[in-house]
């Protein structure tokens, strides 16, 4: 029974990370997750994968690409999440049981290199296929542990093991990138162990002449390769944290080693608990350090403008209103989407025109938000190069599937079928989007259907026909006025109109433009 009962504190513990770190991904930073699985395209074709498993932690990618994909439900990718952190933390405790006994403290120590994880995961531009590069590296640690001979190994055992090394340190290498130096580090540090091996002291240098080694066969810049391809969104910047990650799953086993072992039991038990006390409240202090509310906020208002949620836009803004930027011009967006832009702009916070129509920079957020306000006033060419912008200027020069479902509808609603086809086709191969993918394509060549559909039927009355003139973004409430004098429908492009001069706190300008639309629009 005491048995029993010990297991079941170390499974309580386990079950525990389970739930908060669900809750958390799920509840608190769930549009992270919403904007990892927009900014990439998983596709079950053949051709992906080649492309995948050519490249360094390939593999990696690919399976991590495979699971962010199903962040679409945003509950189940915070589940996989919280599965990823306590197989890690299983396997980084199994790793210390092979050379250490069993106890409540060495459990709860287990813990720490998974928090430190966590940690580096709240940065948004990290990487699930970080996550999956250090399970295969761990399983790889698992495999050399149960091999790694003992006093009365054969001749035969060690051989084994030495071949498992030799074959494992550069597979691994190429199947999940850098993190072969935790394989590497690992595998030495019990070299040190009796009996004293001096095969696995020379892990840690062979591990990184793998690396070395796939550059031979890879088309990448030398130094990303021990960076990790697709391990982040940052390409230029020296990882220092998933360095300190990479370290503490490589070392924290050979460390629990040196726990001492206590003969009072209750007295281990009570440094077992006040142990996973210390490292709870740790690790959860680490993990807020690191979450940016601010960030957050703008992912909030980034998720729900993607979902066209412009009641919740609302709500939120009246619960907090918005003060920076981006979430201002979401809130204006929805405001105008449901005709009180003019009645209820001004009972928020308002930031002059960069929270009407945020001005164009590099960065993807800025790009998709400033689309989806010109596409929804009717400039469909303004957002349709927006888009085409913000997805090729991804980093990891992905795929974003939002853009590309947006690149559908530009190029549907300006007739441009066939285009619009090959868009549509490659969403036809994805798990969520073929649905959507497949009753669009129904559309296409059918004017009747496109002409009577909601958003799209509006929208080809209000764009401005083939031009194709670029404007300032300092003219906003010029071409707000072009878009009224050929359509005196266009409600949003109207109650923009009139917003900006406000905004401004230029009066005469104001009443110009009111006695514009008095002569132009239907009141």
């Amino acid at each position: 029974m005491k048995y029993i009962e010990k297991i079941n504190v170390k499974l309580a513990l386990s079950l525990l990370l389970f739930v908060v770190a669900w809750g958390f991904w799920w509840l608190l930073n769930g549009s992270v997750l919403a904007y990892h699985e927009e900014q990439q395209l998983f596709l079950f074709d053949s051709e992906m994968f080649m492309e995948r498993v050519v490249m360094p932690a390939g593999i990696a990618r690919y399976i991590a690409e495979f699971f962010v994909a199903l962040y679409n439900k945003i509950w189940l990718g915070a589940a996989i999440i919280a599965a990823f952190y306590v197989i890690l933390q299983l396997i980084t405790w199994m790793l210390a049981r092979k050379m250490c006994k069993s106890s409540l403290t060495t459990y709860a120590l287990s813990f720490v290199p998974v928090m430190l994880l966590w940690f580096d995961m709240c940065d948004i531009k990290m990487k699930l296929t970080f996550a999956v590069a250090l399970l295969i590296a761990e399983l790889a640690m698992l495999g050399a542990s149960y091999l790694r001979p003992d006093d009365g190994s054969s001749k035969g055992g060690r051989l084994a093991y030495i071949a498992y090394l030799v074959v494992v340190t550069p597979a691994l290498a190429w199947i999940a990138g850098p993190t072969v130096l935790v394989f590497g580090l690992y595998v030495t540090l019990t070299g040190l162990r009796k009996p004293f091996d001096y095969i696995s002291m020379l892990a840690v240098v062979y591990a990184p002449v793998c690396i070395i080694l796939t550059s031979a066969f890879a088309v990448a810049q030398f130094e990303r390769l021990f960076y990790g391809l697709n391990y982040s969104l940052l390409v230029e910047e020296f990882p220092t944290r998933q360095y300190m990650v990479m370290a503490a799953f490589a070392v924290m086993p050979y460390i629990i080693s040196f726990v001492p072992e206590f003969q009072n039991e209750q007295k281990a038990r009570k440094i077992g608990i006040a142990t996973a006390v210390v490292v709870a409240i740790a690790g959860f202090a680490l993990v807020h350090s690191a979450r940016n509310p601010k960030e957050i906020e703008i992912l909030d208002y980034n998720r729900m403008v993607r979902a066209q949620d412009w009641e919740a836009i609302i709500d939120r803004a009246q619960h907090k209103t918005p003060d920076t930027p981006l979430p201002v011009a979401s809130l204006n967006l929805a405001l105008a989407a449901q005709g009180q832009l003019l009645t209820h702009a001004f009972d928020f916070y308002q930031n002059g025109w960069v929270g009407v129509f945020p001005k164009f920079n590099k960065y993807y957020e800025v790009s998709v938000l400033t689309s989806d306000i010109s596409f929804y006033l009717g400039l469909i060419n303004n957002a349709q190069r927006l888009d085409f912008e913000a997805m090729e200027g991804l980093p990891d020069n992905a795929k974003s599937v939002r853009c590309l479902k947006r690149l559908a509808e530009t190029n549907l609603v300006n007739g441009k079928y066939a285009v619009a086809r090959r868009y549509l086709d490659l969403l036809k191969e994805t798990m969520f989007y073929c649905g959507w993918a497949e009753r669009t394509e129904a559309l296409i060549g059918n004017e009747k259907a496109i002409s009577e559909h909601p958003l799209y039927g509006p929208l080809r009355k209000y764009r401005l026909g083939k031009c194709k003139f670029v404007f300032s973004e300092d003219e906003l409430d010029k071409i707000c006025g072009q878009l009224l004098m050929h359509n005196p429908n266009n409600v949003m492009a109207m109650e923009y109109l009139l917003l900006l001069p406000q905004l401004e706190g230029n009066r005469a300008k104001y009443n110009a433009y009111m006695d514009f639309v008095r002569k132009h629009c239907p009141m």
